[in-house]
C-alpha cells in the first residue's frame, strides 16, 4: 500500500526509483500470514524472550524457567492452531447466513459459467 507523491505533471509511488521503474511493494506479495512472516512473528518474540531472561539474570532474579526452544516451540504451535481454527472458519459454513452465502455463490458461479460451457469450475 503506497501513497502516491504528486511529482510536478506525474504521480508517483514511492515505491518507483529515480529512473521511473515501478518497483512492486514486498507486502503485496505476500497477502496474509506467510511462513515468512510467521517465522519472523517467532524470531522477534524468542528474541525478546532471551531479553527478559538477560535483564532478570542481571538484576538477580531467577530467570524464566523455559528454553528459547520451548518457548519457540509453543509459539509455533499458538500460531498452527490458530490458522487451524481460522482456515476452518472461513472455509467451511459453519451458520446459516454462511451456507446461505456460499450457495449463493455457488449459485452465480454457475450462472457465470453457463453461457461459457464451464459449469461447475
Amino acid at each position: 500500500m503506497t501513497s502516491p507523491v504528486n511529482t510536478t505533471n506525474t504521480t508517483v509511488t514511492q515505491n518507483e526509483t529515480a529512473t521511473g521503474d515501478a518497483q512492486r511493494d514486498p507486502a503485496e506479495e505476500l497477502p496474509g500470514m506467510t511462513g515468512e512472516r510467521v517465522r519472523s512473528i517467532v524470531a522477534v518474540i524468542v528474541t525478546t524472550y532471551a531479553l527478559v531472561q538477560s535483564i532478570l539474570a542481571a538484576r538477580g532474579v531467577n530467570p524464566l524457567p523455559f528454553t528459547s526452544d520451548q518457548v519457540s516451540t509453543a509459539v509455533f504451535a499458538v500460531i498452527g492452531i490458530a490458522g487451524s481454527i481460522y482456515n476452518w472458519w472461513t472455509h467451511n459454513a459453519v451458520t446459516i447466513a454462511a451456507y446461505k452465502g456460499k450457495l449463493l455463490t455457488q449459485s452465480l458461479k454457475l450462472a457465470k459459467h453457463a453461457g461459457d460451457g464451464k459449469a461447475g469450475e
